[in-house]
């Protein structure tokens, strides 16, 4: 099987050269239309929205739809991101002008004002209440991770790895793996990051596996 996918691999390069010898050329990725190139110097944004906006994905060739996917990721990022912060802001609303929770009050999950979020995007309790943690959280604790999310590096789930896995460390520590892990986050597959990230945390603190063991152990009784 080895030998054949070898062989396969070797007659294939051998077609693609000879192609590219009888047009008296080397091998080069087509043109890129100048909009679609312009979309990878563009922050996302309301600058690279309208951007997208304006090219037709049926008319674009099949290398130029890699770079568009790319830039409507970041984009998603972006806009995922300012949701999560909008989230975050709603729940410590506590009228409809503009009062907010006292300082010390925030971090009390009773009084977050999760029936408002529930009312405003039609979710059951448990699904607002998840919704409002993350985005909490990321506010509160992992304001870098959600930056990361608007500046469009970083998706949602890749946050969510960070929030989870970080539940049970000091602020120090936390700080610390952010700082070191949060920059080559987006290049790691989830599985990755959540290595990094445990392997981090046994370093700086060693007693944090064992803390989450009996977490877990302690929400499966509940």
């Amino acid at each position: 099987f080895v030998h054949l996918s070898v062989g396969w691999g070797r007659l294939w390069c051998m077609r693609i050269t000879g192609r590219a010898r009888r047009r008296g050329s080397s091998v080069q990725h087509p043109e890129v239309r100048p909009e679609v190139a312009a979309l990878a110097g563009l922050p996302p944004g309301p600058q690279l929205c309208a951007a997208l906006a304006g090219i037709d994905v049926s008319k674009v060739s099949g290398y130029e739809m890699v770079l568009v996917l790319q830039a409507r990721a970041r984009q998603g990022n972006y806009e995922r991101g300012m949701f999560l912060a909008a989230v975050a802001e709603t729940i410590r609303r506590t009228d409809p002008d503009h009062g907010v929770l006292a300082e010390p009050d925030q971090d009390d999950r009773r009084k977050w004002n999760v029936a408002e979020l529930r009312a405003a995007l039609v979710l059951t309790r448990t699904a607002a209440t998840e919704l409002a943690t993350l985005a909490h959280d990321l506010a509160r604790r992992l304001p870098a991770v959600l930056d990361a999310m608007v500046s469009g590096r970083l998706d949602q789930p890749r946050a969510r790895i960070f929030s989870t896995w970080t539940e049970l460390l000091a602020d120090r520590h936390v700080q610390q793996i952010v700082k070191h892990v949060l920059p080559r986050a987006h290049r790691m597959t989830t599985g990755e990051l959540i290595e990094a990230i445990q392997k981090a945390a046994i370093e700086l603190d060693p007693r944090w596996a064992r803390r989450r063991y009996e977490n877990a152990l302690r929400k499966r009784q509940v």
